[in-house]
C-alpha cells in the first residue's frame, strides 16, 4: 500500500453511532500495514459459491416440503456427518469450508474473516495463513462430526457446512498475536446503535463463552467445531509464527505504522489475556477433551454397522382410464437416519415427477419410504481416537502459545509513535 496519513491517536469515542457508522467500526481493528489479498480472495469465493446457494436458501427458510427436498439436494453434495467421523469425505470437507446455508450464516462469517484475517495473513504470510485456515477447518469438521455422531446417534445432524471451524482457528490465532488490539463493541437494534472500544481479548473470549450458550439452546449450531478449530489455530500459531517477521510486526505497530483502530494504553499495563479470559478458554478447552472423550464410546459401539439415511415422500393417484393411473410426485414428508447391522439393497438417487401404472387401480395418496445414502462405520472407533487425540495435543500446544506473551504479544507505545504516519 501506498500513501501517507495523519497518526490518529484516539481511540473511538463511546456513544452512539447510526447503524452504518457502527459497523465500520465493529469490523476495524489495530491491523499491520499492508493488503491481506488471501483474505479478500477467500471472502470473494465464499459470496460466489453462496449465489447457486440462495435458492436453497430460501426453501429452507420457507419450511414445509420444499425444505425438505432442499435438504436431499444439499445430501447429494455436503459431507455426511457419518462419512466424515468414518474418515471419509476429506475433498467435499474442503469444498464445504465455502458453502453456507442462509445469508445470516454467511454474513457472521465473511465478516469475521474481514475483521480477523487480515492481521494473522500479514503476521504469518500467506502459506502459513492457508495452511493454518484449511487445518482448522479439516479437523474442526472431524471433531464436530465425531462428536456429534458418539453422542447424539443418528439423531446427529446429517451434514456438514461452512467455513465457521476455519474462521475459529484464525480468532485463536488472533487471540495468540493480538490479544491487545483495539475493537468495537456495538449493541442496538434498527438505525441506532451504541458502540464503545474493547479489548479484543475480551471481545473474543466473549464469543467464546457464548459457545457453552449455544449448546444448550442451538443444537443446529456447530460448537464442537467452533472449538476445536479454535485450539487448533492457537497450537498451529506457536508451531507457524516466524518469530522474526513477529517482532518486525511488533515494532510498527510501536510505531504507530497501522491500520484501523489504535491500540490502548492499557496494552502496556497488561501485556497479555487477563485472568476472566484465561479461565474461560480454560472451561472450553476441558468442555471440549470432555466430550471428546464422552463421545468415544458410542463410536466404539457403532463401528462395523451401517449409518443410513432414509426418506419419505408421497405420490398423488390420478386415474386417466380404467387401465392406466398417473402417480404425480408432491414431496418429501420426512428424512431421517438409522444405524442398523445391514445395508440396504439399493438407494435412491433422485425422485420422478410422475409414474404411469397399468392394470392396477389406485386413489388418493400414496406413501413411499426409502434409503437414499449409507455408509459402512468400519472406521469411527478410530476416528473417535485420533479426533480425541489432536483435541489433547491442540489444548497443550495452545496454552504453551499462550504462555509466550513476550514472544508473539503486539503492543502499542504513544511515545515511539509521535511524528510517524499510519496507513488505514
Amino acid at each position: 500500500m501506498s500513501g501517507v496519513y495523519e497518526l490518529s491517536e484516539k481511540l473511538p469515542e463511546p456513544g452512539f453511532r447510526p447503524v452504518w457508522d457502527a459497523v465500520a467500526c465493529q469490523y476495524r481493528d489495530t491491523s499491520p500495514p499492508g493488503t491481506p489479498w488471501l483474505t479478500y480472495f477467500l471472502i470473494i469465493v465464499n459470496v460466489l459459491l453462496f449465489l447457486p446457494m440462495m435458492i436453497v436458501s430460501w426453501n429452507l427458510l420457507v419450511g414445509g416440503s420444499g425444505a425438505l427436498m432442499a435438504t436431499f439436494d444439499l445430501l447429494k453434495t455436503l459431507p455426511k456427518t457419518a462419512c466424515v467421523a468414518n474418515l471419509g469425505c476429506l475433498g467435499e470437507l474442503l469444498f464445504a469450508l465455502f458453502i453456507h446455508i442462509g445469508f445470516p450464516h454467511l454474513l457472521g462469517n465473511i465478516l469475521f474473516l474481514y475483521l480477523v484475517g487480515d492481521n494473522i495473513e500479514l503476521t504469518l504470510g500467506r502459506l502459513r495463513f492457508l495452511a493454518l485456515y484449511f487445518a482448522s477447518g479439516i479437523v474442526g469438521g472431524l471433531v464436530q462430526a465425531t462428536i456429534s455422531l458418539g453422542i447424539d446417534g443418528p439423531a446427529a445432524p446429517f451434514m456438514i457446512a461452512g467455513a465457521s471451524a476455519a474462521i475459529s482457528g484464525l480468532i485463536g490465532s488472533y487471540l495468540v498475536l493480538y490479544p491487545g488490539s483495539t475493537m468495537c463493541a456495538c449493541f442496538g437494534r434498527g438505525l441506532l446503535y451504541y458502540c464503545v472500544p474493547v479489548r479484543a481479548s475480551i471481545l473474543l473470549v466473549s464469543w467464546i463463552g457464548l459457545q457453552f450458550v449455544y449448546m444448550l439452546i442451538a443444537s443446529s449450531i456447530a460448537v464442537y467445531a467452533h472449538l476445536a478449530g479454535l485450539f487448533t489455530g492457537m497450537a498451529l500459531t506457536g508451531v507457524l509464527a516466524d518469530p522474526r517477521t513477529v517482532e518486525r510486526t511488533r515494532n510498527l505497530v510501536r510505531r504507530g505504522i497501522i491500520r484501523g483502530h489504535p491500540a490502548s494504553y492499557y496494552e502496556l499495563i497488561v501485556p497479555s489475556l487477563s485472568k476472566i479470559c484465561k479461565i474461560v478458554i480454560v472451561a472450553a478447552a476441558i468442555v471440549l477433551a470432555a466430550l471428546s472423550g464422552y463421545a468415544y464410546p458410542g463410536l466404539s459401539e457403532m463401528d462395523g454397522k451401517y449409518y443410513i439415511i432414509y426418506v419419505e415422500y408421497t405420490y398423488t393417484s390420478t386415474r386417466t382410464n380404467y387401465y392406466s393411473v398417473i402417480l404425480s410426485f408432491n414431496g418429501i414428508t420426512r428424512i431421517w437416519a438409522e444405524i442398523n447391522d445391514t445395508a440396504p439393497n439399493q438407494v435412491l438417487e433422485n425422485f420422478p415427477r410422475s409414474i404411469e401404472i397399468y392394470y392396477k387401480e389406485y386413489t388418493g395418496q400414496t406413501i413411499y419410504e426409502a434409503p437414499i445414502y449409507y455408509v459402512k462405520l468400519d472406521h469411527v472407533r478410530e476416528a473417535g481416537l485420533l479426533s480425541l487425540l489432536i483435541v489433547v495435543a491442540s489444548i497443550i500446544f495452545s496454552f504453551r502459545a499462550l504462555s509466550m506473551p513476550e514472544r508473539y504479544e503486539i503492543t502499542y507505545i504513544p511515545e515511539l509513535a509521535e511524528n510517524n504516519t499510519t496507513k488505514r
